[in-house]
């Protein structure tokens, strides 16, 4: 019930300062992510 106040009590939405590379970061930090996955990471081992 007070998780979403508090979760979004101190939130700030600031813009980006990536500029035309905003997308390519997002790209790339969602491979990351995919390639770092515990799923991805056990079937590597």
């Amino acid at each position: 019930r007070r998780s979403l106040p508090l979760a979004t009590q101190h939130l700030r939405i600031v813009q980006s300062h990536t500029g035309d590379r905003t997308g390519t970061i997002g790209a790339a930090v969602m491979v990351i992510d995919h390639a770092l996955s515990p799923t991805q990471v056990d079937a590597l081992l």
